[in-house]
């Protein structure tokens, strides 16, 4: 699992996981400041996160080992 928080004033974001070719593996849209995303059916690797809405967009790496 992995714990998305949001330190943005901002809501209502979706967040959308990439693998490291750049192809969607996750897409949940997040209404709450902290969310807690279950992550066991992605491989071991790099992946990118994106939280994005109409005003903000935040990338991130999560490794998974």
């Amino acid at each position: 699992f992995v714990t998305v928080e949001n330190m943005s004033a901002e809501k209502d974001f979706w967040l959308t996981i990439y693998d490291a070719k750049g192809i969607e593996v996750l897409k949940k849209e997040l209404t709450e400041n902290k969310t807690t995303i279950d992550i066991h059916t992605l491989n071991r690797g790099i992946y990118y996160l994106k939280l994005m809405n109409d005003k903000v967009v935040k990338m991130s790496l999560l490794i998974i080992r």
